[in-house]
């Protein structure tokens, strides 16, 4: 009986320490310091985020990833020496906080998702680029990718969301007792065709923001976005996109952005990377005049 019981705690310990070595957990330390000049203003921005994550699997399809965050803010005016600065001193609130999964479906087909405080991020990383709440679900089927999204960026704090859209966005920026991003409904639905030309992918991704703080003015926006890249060769990339904004506040609004890059890497000579970008906007049109 007793060397029976011996062997079920040995059983149980391997368990726990095949668990235990599947787990993955760290820290990252991150400083940023910028300096600015505008209209006779000079200023220096620092920003220090001490960031500790978990992430483990959960069966055999699904995994978790938590991460916790401290943040140190300060807002200092060099001149004119009599400007107030703004400092926060800390701030402790969720990192990346992900359910993650992945389920095949074929050989040539699968379901992807992610539930929680996760990254979302248009084509062009213009319209959306951030940790925001909620959920993204992207469908494979060959060459077509399926992918759509629904977040809420109220949870998160404003100089990491950075949602500038309409006046009350920018109240909320600069009042120092506020601390969250602008309440804001984010949804989208995104399809990309894989080198169904060789050497060539297509894409659309849809987006759209609807404004649910409390304010004077409620600004709507839609994008367009239809984007191409590929490659020539083993060692040139290139990608082209385009962002088609309309907008509601009262009245309605559009303007336009495009964008394109060229890369070019040779890993093999010291991990050479090479790239030029160039990016274009125009708007906001309300047919009050030209656009801007």
């Amino acid at each position: 009986m007793m060397r029976r019981n011996r062997t079920l705690l040995s059983v149980a310990f391997c368990m726990v320490a095949v668990q235990a070595f599947s787990m993955d957990f760290g820290s990252t330390i991150s400083d940023s310091t910028t300096l600015s000049g505008s209209s006779g203003v000079t200023s220096l921005t620092q920003k220090n985020i001490v960031s500790a994550w978990i992430s483990a699997p959960i069966g055999s399809s699904t995994s978790l990833y938590v991460s916790a965050l401290y943040q140190f803010y300060g807002s200092f005016i060099l001149s004119p020496v009599a400007s107030v600065d703004s400092v926060r001193p800390y701030q402790f609130t969720a990192g990346r906080v992900e359910w993650e999964g992945f389920l095949p479906l074929g050989s040539e087909s699968s379901i992807r998702w992610s539930l929680g405080r996760v990254p979302f991020q248009d084509y062009s990383s213009r319209v959306v680029n951030g940790l925001f709440d909620g959920g993204l679900l992207e469908m494979s089927f060959g060459s077509i990718q399926v992918r759509s999204a629904l977040a809420f960026t109220g949870l998160t704090f404003k100089e990491d969301a950075l949602v500038i859209i309409d006046f009350d966005d920018i109240y909320i920026l600069i009042e120092d007792t506020l601390n969250f991003a602008p309440k804001r409904v984010l949804t989208s639905i995104s399809t990309r065709f894989i080198e169904m030309v060789p050497m060539l992918d297509i894409g659309l991704d849809v987006w759209a923001q609807f404004d649910v703080e409390p304010g004077v003015i409620d600004t709507h926006t839609q994008y367009l976005e239809p984007y191409v890249e590929g490659r020539v060769g083993r060692a040139i990339r290139w990608r082209l996109w385009g962002v088609g904004q309309l907008g509601q506040d009262g009245d309605f609004f559009y303007s336009l952005a495009a964008g394109g890059r060229v890369r070019y890497s040779l890993p093999e000579t010291l991990g050479l990377k090479l790239s030029a970008s160039a990016l274009w906007a125009g708007g906001d049109y309300d047919a009050g005049g030209a656009m801007r």
